[in-house]
């Protein structure tokens, strides 16, 4: 029977992502993608979060309506972070809320990596 023992160095990550689950986050399968991707909509925004290994994630929020056209390559994230899974999630979950004072709504430059599945809302 495989142990279920998860390391402790992995434990922050997982309850982290556990957190992020419980607050609305859903996983959207990616097939033929080595990424775990999370997605939730908050008001007019959306966030995600892209998972490639436990040093390389990247959390992001979108306006909604540029988030529709990602596509197009000339859709920017309003606020992005590459890091630790903890430390993305977390920075991600602080964020003022969408239309909120000190809340991120100037369009950035995407990173190169960041995951930009093509599924619909």
């Amino acid at each position: 029977m495989p142990s279920t023992d998860i390391p402790a160095e992995e434990q922050p990550h997982i309850d982290a992502i556990a957190r992020a689950v419980i607050l609305g986050f859903e996983q959207i399968p990616l097939f033929h993608m080595d990424v775990l991707f999370y997605r939730r909509r908050l008001d007019s925004a959306i966030e995600t979060i892209s998972i490639r290994a436990i040093d390389e994630a990247i959390a992001a929020r979108w306006n909604a309506h540029e988030y529709v056209r990602r596509g197009d390559r000339s859709a920017a994230p309003v606020w992005q972070q590459h890091g630790m899974v903890a430390d993305v999630i977390e920075e991600l979950l602080e964020l003022a809320a969408p239309g909120a004072p000190g809340a991120p709504t100037l369009g950035l430059r995407p990173s190169s990596s960041l995951v930009l599945p093509g599924c619909g809302l």
